[in-house]
């Protein structure tokens, strides 16, 4: 009868720590919340559902998302740091470049893409390398398609775009540098209506993968200067379809 009334008396003892497992997952739920905030708001920048000189509002996100507004305000804190959106009294936006903000986007994914290309094929593992011959074989089965009129640009684009960055991705992999992998992903973000552009004309989504299959077997062969150049000629190319697609004449950036 002891026993029983002393366990029914039993209470569980408070965990003298408990007021931290609660901020820990409150948190994480914010965390959370941030997390899908930004990338929500960066695939609607990327998809131009949200367009350049557009107005952005915490309430209109919050509603648009279906998150409260702390979050949302984290995001677009992050994303103003990144140069991807703006403050103009008090009111965020999305910036219209002008030509001389692409032209020092081009001069920047000159310095540093080129190099990365070059590293990756000095750095690059066995298993790596495979990685790569895999995606070289997925962009010329993609490439063959639309030479065969099996498939239309507009609806290879999404596909295309996937290739692309994990043919990137794998780069800054092999070339073992996170960091720039994220400046030139910010980078690509800001110039992303005029790449759409590009890819939208004829033949120039076709020499994209091209450029893309011959650098992929340059890093493959282990020739790091040779894959250096192909990547710097690529991005020279594409910095004059952007400037010829819109009538202006601007010189193309140095090497650097």
């Amino acid at each position: 009868m002891k026993n029983r009334e002393s366990y029914s008396n039993f209470k569980m003892p408070k965990p003298k720590n408990s007021y931290m497992i609660l901020y820990c997952m409150e948190k994480k739920d914010t965390s959370n919340a941030y997390n899908i905030a930004y990338a929500k708001i960066k695939e609607m920048l990327f998809d131009l559902k949200i367009k350049p000189g557009d107005n952005i509002s915490e309430m209109m996100l919050s509603k648009e998302l279906g998150l409260s507004r702390t979050p949302i305000r984290e995001a677009m804190r992050t994303l103003e740091q990144e140069g991807i959106i703006i403050s103009i009294n008090g009111r965020k936006k999305v910036p219209s470049f002008t030509f001389e903000d692409i032209q020092q986007i081009f001069e920047l994914k000159l310095s540093i893409e080129g190099d990365m290309i070059k590293y990756a094929a000095n750095r690059q593992t066995v298993l790596q390398k495979k990685e790569m011959v895999e995606i070289r074989n997925e962009i010329h089965s993609l490439l063959t398609e639309i030479k065969n009129n099996n498939i239309t640009h507009d609806s290879i684009f999404p596909e295309w775009d996937k290739l692309d960055q994990k043919f990137h991705n794998l780069i800054y992999r092999m070339a073992e540098n996170p960091r720039a992998d994220d400046i030139v992903k910010n980078l690509n973000l800001q110039w992303h209506r005029f790449r759409m552009g590009i890819c939208a004309m004829e033949n120039r989504l076709e020499t994209n993968m091209e450029e893309h299959i011959e650098m992929a077997n340059l890093i493959i062969l282990n020739k790091p200067e040779e894959a250096k150049q192909k990547m710097l000629n690529h991005i020279r190319n594409l910095y004059e379809e952007v400037l010829c697609s819109s009538g202006v004449l601007l010189g193309c950036p140095d090497n650097a």
